[in-house]
Parts: C-alpha cells; sequence; structure tokens
C-alpha cells in the first residue's frame, strides 16, 4: 500500500479507469487529505462497482468537492458513498 498523505487534489478524468482503481482502492492506495475529485462518472461508477464496493469507500469518504464529466444518475445514491458532499 501507498500513502498520498500530501495528495488533496486529484483529477483523473483523462486517465485510464486503473488509475482511478490505484487511488480509491484502500488496499492500494492510502489518500487522507484527498478532497477534490475530478473524474468521469462512468468511470466512477465502474471502480466502485456502482458505489456499492467497500474497498473503494473510505478514500472517497473525506471528498468534499466532486468534479464530474456528467451529471449524477441519483444524488441520494451517492450520499452513503460521498458523505462530505
Amino acid at each position: 500500500m501507498v500513502e498520498y498523505s500530501h495528495l488533496t487534489s486529484l483529477d483523473v478524468v483523462y486517465s485510464h479507469k486503473d488509475y482511478l482503481e490505484q487511488f480509491l482502492n484502500e488496499t492500494k492506495a492510502y489518500v487522507p487529505c484527498l478532497t477534490v475529485l475530478k473524474v468521469c462518472h462512468h468511470d466512477l461508477k465502474i471502480v466502485t462497482e456502482n458505489f456499492t464496493r467497500e474497498a473503494t469507500r473510505r478514500n472517497c469518504a473525506k471528498v468534499k468537492q466532486l468534479i464530474i464529466t456528467e451529471p449524477l444518475d441519483n444524488v441520494d445514491d451517492h450520499s452513503h458513498y460521498f458523505p462530505s458532499l
């Protein structure tokens, strides 16, 4: 596991979804200060398994600003995944 203790903002819009997986999966990375996430909504849904995957939930929990390329399907479905929004 890699710790990114000073990473506060992450832009993976034009990156392969595997990079998003690397940063959000808590078994691969620890990002305690990540507060801004810019991402393609489709990739986010895949990596988080439609916002049900426990391994990616913790690294998403502290995000305060989510910048996505498409509108969210249902904001209520994401509130448990991004409680700080």
